[in-house]
């Protein structure tokens, strides 16, 4: 069910799963425009204090309201992700706890001291430091702004909510009108930050790693479920192209992945691959295109069948949905995750994710489409 009918009120989407003995909250609030690189930098800060609970609701008390389990919030390219899951029986408590984490967190000194030390800390690997080659340079943060900061994001006309798991139809969305009915905009500054993105930095652990990316793919694109599966063939299992001619047969990539990766423009295809430590990486860059190119010109109808098989297997059976990412990994089968996928893609394309239309359009696809999308 969707629910829009308060004013102003965040789109809230509730799908009641009878017998899960668990209940999913997901929200997720794209960033607004422009949201230059000085915020963006400040908001990484204060979404990590959204971990520590509410003004209703500390640390402690959310772990007895989760069983134990933590609040995930993320910073994605285009918005702002949280989520948890309690049990059913929490389903009240998790209401309340979502409302005050979108709209009175604790954002203190003290809060914002544990969040600059997690960023400080945090050292990535050479994969994820290829996936996201962005720095924080911020070293102080003030509760007022970085408060302000999250207002600016989490405003309701904008926000997605969605509760999934083991409760009766309507149930969640009654709890939630009555803890949201006095949610207001919020003013958007006179003077917004508009700073650029910085060039990327070096890989930290030295790697070389080359990508190609494609044009960006609105969530609502009718060529969607083509170029979904022209990656798949392109990139994703040991059947595939970047598997099977590149790694095998050129053998100099460590790791290599074909993703759809969040963007304030839509999903973006990337191919990324990490090798040795080498000079010319746009030769590389272009000895891998070209490697692909030739590959996926000689498809045959049995690399088609084994990428309808892929999708099958992430869309129907439950495995993770390579190569949609949406955080630090491919999107889960977990209650939780599917129920950010739902909000991401509602407050994306103003549809709700569906899985089973996605899968009977690509078993539309021909073999010469395929091609032609992996080629083009």
């Amino acid at each position: 069910m969707v629910i829009t009918s308060l004013l102003f009120a965040a789109t809230f989407l509730e799908t009641p799963i009878p017998g899960d003995p668990d209940v999913a909250f997901a929200a997720f609030a794209p960033l607004p425009k422009p949201f230059g690189e000085k915020d963006r930098q400040k908001l990484a800060v204060a979404v990590r204090t959204l971990v520590d609970g509410s003004q209703e609701y500390t640390r402690r008390t959310v772990y007895n309201i989760t069983d134990g389990r933590t609040v995930d919030v993320a910073l994605l390219p285009d918005g702002v992700a949280v989520r948890f899951t309690v049990p059913k029986e929490n389903l009240s408590n998790g209401i309340a706890l979502m409302d005050g984490l979108l709209r009175r967190p604790i954002v203190d000194e003290t809060t914002l001291a544990r969040a600059l030390v997690r960023i400080q800390r945090r050292e990535p690997g050479y994969w994820a430091a290829a996936l996201r080659p962005l720095r924080n340079d911020v070293k102080t943060l003030k509760a007022p702004e970085a408060r302000a900061l999250l207002q600016r994001v989490f405003q309701p006309q904008r926000t997605v909510v969605v509760v999934a798991g083991g409760f009766t139809e309507g149930q969640a969305e009654v709890l939630w009108e009555r803890r949201t009915a006095d949610w207001k905009l919020t003013a958007e500054p006179r003077y917004p930050d508009i700073t650029p993105k910085p060039e990327p930095k070096d890989n930290p652990s030295g790697v070389t790693t080359v990508e190609l990316r494609g044009p960006a793919i609105k969530l609502a694109d009718p060529e969607l479920p083509t170029r979904w599966l022209a990656l798949i063939a392109l990139g994703v299992g040991k059947g595939s192209s970047l598997f099977r001619d590149v790694r095998q047969v050129e053998g100099w990539s460590y790791r290599q992945e074909a993703i759809l990766w969040p963007d304030a423009a839509g999903l973006v295809p990337r191919i990324v691959a990490a090798s040795a430590p080498e000079e010319g990486e746009a030769a590389r860059a272009e000895a891998l295109r070209t490697a692909l190119q030739k590959s996926a010109e000689g498809w045959t109808a049995k690399d088609l069948k084994r990428a309808l098989s892929v999708a099958e297997l992430t869309l129907a059976d439950g495995q993770p949905l390579g190569p949609l990412w949406l955080a630090d990994g491919p999107v889960s089968n977990d209650l939780d995750d599917r129920a950010l996928l739902d909000a991401y893609w509602f407050a994306k394309s103003g549809s709700r994710w569906d899985a089973t239309k996605l899968l009977s359009q690509m078993r539309a696809v021909t073999l010469d489409d395929l091609k032609a999308t992996a080629t083009a």
